[in-house]
């Protein structure tokens, strides 16, 4: 019982962390950005398919690599459409949570939390951490 729900959490935590890295690349469509490398998990047993790679082992989460010229000649808005995606998906995760927990779900608690996690990992500057909000005010300035 414990190990399935270990298991559940683990692919709740995936699904998410896979999810926001898919909110980044549908905005690099959008904004007509060559994506170099997609990337969702650890870099241990990853299985690649052209630029796109994936492995079980969560890690870090996951990366979408792209020309840093190429995004500096990005406006401020599609950098902010870039950058801020990610964020959106897990947002959009919340409320699904929300509505899981309505129904009675148990799931829906843990992507709440989950997906909370995610978000202010991304929005909130920490001082060591390389994340979203970082790289956004990095371009913003460079512009």
């Amino acid at each position: 019982m414990i190990f399935n729900r270990l298991l559940e959490l683990y692919l709740c935590f995936y699904i998410s962390a896979a999810a926001h890295e898919f909110g980044h690349l549908i905005a690099a469509k959008i904004i007509n950005l060559n994506v170099s490398e997609f990337h969702i998990g650890d870099r241990l047993l990853a299985v690649r398919f052209g630029c796109f790679s994936i492995s079980p082992w969560f890690g870090f989460g996951g990366y979408v690599s792209f020309p840093k010229e190429e995004m500096l000649r990005k406006t401020k808005m599609q950098i902010a459409l870039f950058f801020l995606s990610g964020s959106a998906v897990n947002l959009l995760l919340i409320i699904i949570g929300f509505l899981f927990i309505r129904f009675g779900a148990f799931y829906g608690a843990v992507m709440i939390l989950i997906n909370a996690m995610l978000l202010l990992e991304n929005l909130i500057p920490f001082f060591h951490i390389e994340n979203d909000i970082r790289k956004f005010f990095r371009y913003i300035k460079a512009d």
